[in-house]
């Protein structure tokens, strides 16, 4: 099954984006009439804003008008989110969590139908960006699994797992737990590893590339570096190739709807799993981006007859693109921005995407760790870890290359920690507002 996806996928991403849309289009009726009719949630949410089962959007324009479902919703929604009954061979599944970064996991049950196209686009990914599956594969991640990847060795695999391992030999995966290794632990682990491959979130391979460069170290046989679950930005791109001459490709996921987008092979923007999920970007007002925009990203489950998200607020924002020169129909997103909660909120109540400068930061101060936390409008907790702590007229000095970055004159208050966290499920945010 999985290889007859990827024959279906392979032909499928080079039709026209009008083709694409037809058919992403007819799938969408149906699981919007299935919705009304058998998840309890969408009969009462649809009915209390006047849509009824006449009246549901049989043209584009139509559904754009239904309303969005917002993650505190679904949150409130519990199990009227779960369909009465379900077509054959959608059986129900597990519940799946999200990561919970907001203090606020959503619980959504997914199906076998929806663990199959995760494998698949999975493999999609490899495929794409020629993965050779002799090498060896590095992994440091949060581990869902108590007592796996433990520092100083970790675990190892004799393959990658699934979905490699159903259709591929492949060479052998290592493991490490990014919750109890430190990073001086995963450089060592790294160097005596080697890995063709390194699997790991965008903040970590960063902080991992500065430990590299620090001390003129090298992985002879690294290829590649694949980041996930955070906002990667050109920043870490570029201090990954410097640490190591290799390019990072980047995936976008969310656990209540699975892969949402997969960094193009030839460049750096994204395509939309189009046969995964409807995706719409949106600005405050609701109206569609145009091309270069910034919006909301608001996606829809194609697949997911057990529990379905039709038009959800993801609390991501990412920025419209053109079609993508490489051919693929498939849409694109040219960069994802982050959640809301990682904009920062100037006085004026304009939001806008903080400016991070660790390099220029780790110029004033020896510093390996930084988050910047805005409690009001005009005050900032600036969280650092150091090897030493600074004199206050270094202090002063990043004081006001924070304000120069930032664009405010804030009040900043700096709190020196040995280690800063991560969240539940493995990521960290360099930023993030409290305000609103």
């Amino acid at each position: 099954m999985l290889l007859a996806l990827q024959w279906q996928f392979e032909r499928g991403e080079w039709f026209a984006p009008e083709v694409l849309r037809q058919r992403q289009w007819r799938q969408l009726q149906v699981l919007a009439r299935f919705s009304f009719k058998e998840v309890p949630f969408y009969h009462e949410f649809y009915s209390r804003e006047g849509v009824t089962w006449g009246r549901l959007p049989g043209r584009l324009e139509e559904w754009t008008r239904l309303p969005i479902v917002s993650r505190a919703r679904l949150l409130a929604a519990g199990e009227t989110m779960v369909a009465r009954k379900r077509p054959l061979g959608h059986e129900l599944g597990q519940p799946i969590k999200s990561s919970g970064s907001t203090g606020q996991p959503v619980v959504v049950w997914r199906n076998n139908v929806k663990d199959l196209l995760w494998q698949a686009i999975t493999l999609r990914e490899h495929l794409w960006h020629r993965r050779d599956f002799s090498g060896k594969l590095a992994a440091i991640r949060k581990m869902e699994h108590p007592g796996l990847g433990h520092p100083p060795h970790g675990n190892l695999f004799s393959n990658w797992g699934a979905p490699v391992m159903h259709v591929f030999q492949s060479g052998p995966m290592v493991l490490l737990d990014i919750a109890t290794a430190s990073i001086a632990q995963q450089a060592q682990w790294l160097l005596r590893e080697d890995p063709d491959y390194l699997l790991t979130y965008p903040t970590n391979a960063a902080a991992l590339a500065d430990r590299f460069i620090e001390q003129g170290w090298r992985l002879s046989r690294l290829k590649q570096v694949r980041t996930l679950s955070e906002t990667l930005t050109p920043r870490i791109r570029e201090r990954c190739r410097q640490a190591w001459g290799v390019p990072v490709v980047d995936v976008y996921s969310a656990n209540e709807v699975g892969y949402i987008a997969l960094q193009c092979p030839e460049y750096e923007h994204y395509h939309v799993q189009g046969e995964n999920v409807w995706l719409e970007l949106v600005d405050p007002l609701g109206n569609p981006c145009q091309p270069g925009e910034v919006g909301r990203v608001i996606v829809t489950d194609l697949n997911n007859f057990s529990s379905p998200l039709l038009r959800y607020d993801t609390g991501d924002w990412a920025i419209a693109s053109l079609p993508c020169p490489c051919g693929r129909g498939l849409p694109t997103l040219a960069g994802i921005m982050g959640r809301t909660r990682n904009m920062l909120v100037l006085p004026s109540g304009e939001k806008r995407w903080p400016m991070m400068r660790p390099s220029l930061y780790r110029d004033i101060i020896p510093l390996r760790q930084i988050q910047m936390v805005q409690h009001t409008l005009d005050q900032l907790e600036v969280r650092l870890v150091v090897d030493e702590r600074p004199s206050h007229e270094a202090e002063e000095r990043l004081r006001q290359a924070i304000v120069a970055t930032l664009g405010h004159d804030f009040v900043i208050n700096f709190q020196y920690n040995d280690q800063l966290l991560r969240a539940a499920g493995g990521k960290f945010e360099e930023f993030i507002s409290e305000v609103g």
